[in-house]
């Protein structure tokens, strides 16, 4: 699974070590709820089993919005209107066209639930 935004500090090269004792605790444990309390790019609250309830939040406000845009398929759609609107410098450009595609987004899958303290 890829991160739809770079994150400094991210956990991506542990994502499926993360996920995998989310998985094991989820079984042994009984655990229906994960709690990621430093969100970041939403890669492991997005990589958890939609069998419990996932829960995002992270201390920045913009990565908190993001998260709750992704999650209704109207304002995915509204957003990728708006950004593809932008224009780009030809390094800008160049740098986004070397992220891998989100389609995934588009579908609308919900998350979890959004807190931002």
């Amino acid at each position: 699974m890829y991160s739809i935004v770079k994150y400094y500090g991210g956990k991506s090269r542990l994502s499926s070590r993360i996920v995998g004792y989310i998985e094991a605790f989820r079984v042994q444990y009984g655990l229906n709820t994960a709690i990621d309390v430093c969100g970041g790019s939403g890669k492991i609250v997005m990589a958890i089993s939609p069998k419990i309830e996932r829960v995002y939040n992270d201390i920045g406000l913009g990565l908190c919005c993001l998260m709750e845009v992704i999650q209704d398929e109207r304002l995915t759609a509204e957003l990728i209107n708006t950004l593809q609107g932008i224009p780009y410098t030809p390094p800008q450009l160049k740098s986004l066209t070397m992220l891998p595609k989100c389609d995934m987004l588009i579908k609308g899958d919900s998350y979890g639930k959004i807190i931002c303290f």
